[in-house]
């Protein structure tokens, strides 16, 4: 039952872009790009859950068991380093997938078949794609992401991902549904690790 309701939540949840000109029109548990985190969370609880990269452009807060949360074990998201305001740059769902990367696989691929039904063709679909975790916590490379992005005319992505840590990174499997902006989404693949 609690299956056949995430579905439906997500399905649902997908249905709103299809009335959405840009990615900002798209919820996560409510919360969309451009909102402030202050409507959503007190800033002890964004500054007490934030990490920052070796590139301190942007700073990743991740938020779980919220009684607000209806589909997603935690969120995560991202704002500029010196905002007081606590922008929303990008925003992850996250499903647990404790030691079973094969199902998140599944839900990965039913993801991608809901979302490739809403879209329209102006929205490009790259091909399934596996990489090394570029983490420095992935000392071993054995940490894998597998991913989909779904990028739009303006360069905003949404992306679908499963990632399949080692046991020497610490970190557990999950689904990570993302939507960023393009200038966020620059950063964290050439910048935010260096």
């Amino acid at each position: 039952m609690n299956r056949l309701l995430l579905i439906l939540i997500l399905t649902l949840s997908f249905q709103t872009l299809t009335k959405a000109d840009d990615i900002r029109d798209f919820q996560i548990e409510g919360m969309s790009i451009g909102d402030s985190a202050l409507d959503y969370f007190n800033k002890k609880a964004i500054e007490d859950n934030t990490w920052v990269y070796p590139n301190k452009k942007f700073k990743r807060v991740q938020n779980d068991d919220y009684d607000f949360f209806k589909i997603y074990n935690s969120i995560d998201f991202h704002y500029k380093y010196n905002d007081k305001k606590y922008t929303i740059h990008s925003i992850s769902g996250i499903l647990d997938y404790k030691d079973n990367i094969e199902q998140c696989y599944d839900k990965m691929d039913e993801i991608i078949v809901d979302i490739k039904s809403v879209f329209s063709r102006k929205v490009v679909m790259t091909e399934k794609s596996t990489f090394s975790h570029p983490s420095p916590k992935n000392v071993d490379g054995k940490s894998k992401v597998t991913v989909v992005n779904f990028i739009f005319p303006n360069d905003d992505e949404l992306d679908v991902a499963c990632y399949d840590y080692s046991e020497a990174h610490g970190s557990q499997d999950h689904l990570n549904f993302n939507i960023s902006t393009n200038n966020f989404s620059d950063w964290i693949k050439n910048e935010a690790y260096n």
